[in-house]
């Protein structure tokens, strides 16, 4: 695309280890010709990366680069956070007893307890998602979402277009499973 707006103000473009000169018209061909068989290459190699990812998954090896509210990456193992560890605890307690999502949300922004991005605003849905997480608990359930193969990239939730992997104790928990099941069927 690049190539042809330069062409049609009068510059053309050599390049040297392909030995192509755009001013050539076999030489724009040969040009989309190997612009098409890098564009498969990088297909390919994104291809073979997720299938990588999804045999650690399947073998319970794999290691999430972004880690739960509460946890740290320590040695390429999930290890507790403590201070926001301790917030989980409450958040889970204090939804137990009855306090709604919202109620929650107001009460840790009020205290100024620092989201996981620093940000001292909490909202309802980041209450919701701590307390459907199964990180908290020791366990993992991958590939909860997927990208798309096709261009442009989207990530997409995964309705069991993919298979999903469940790791249990694959880490150190920060609620107990009665708790978090008490709190998953409120």
């Amino acid at each position: 695309h690049v190539i042809r707006e330069l062409k049609e103000i009068g510059v053309t473009v050599f390049f040297e280890k392909e030995n192509i000169d755009t001013a050539n018209i076999t030489s724009e061909n040969l040009l989309t010709l190997y612009a098409l068989f890098a564009q498969e290459e990088s297909l390919s190699i994104s291809k073979n990366c997720k299938k990588g990812v999804r045999m650690r998954m399947r073998s319970g090896n794999y290691v999430s680069a972004n880690p739960a509210y509460g946890y740290r990456m320590v040695d390429k193992q999930l290890e507790a956070y403590e201070p926001e560890a301790e917030t989980v605890r409450r958040i889970f307690s204090e939804y137990i007893a009855g306090r709604g999502l919202s109620e929650i949300a107001n009460g840790l922004t009020i205290d100024g307890i620092p989201r996981k991005d620093g940000k001292a605003k909490w909202r309802h849905q980041a209450i919701s998602i701590i307390i459907k997480n199964e990180r908290y608990i020791g366990d993992m359930l991958l590939q909860k979402k997927y990208n798309e193969d096709a261009l442009p990239y989207r990530e997409c939730k995964n309705n069991g277009e993919l298979p999903q992997y469940y790791v249990k104790n694959c880490h150190e928990p920060i609620v107990s499973p009665i708790q978090f099941e008490l709190a998953n069927i409120l």
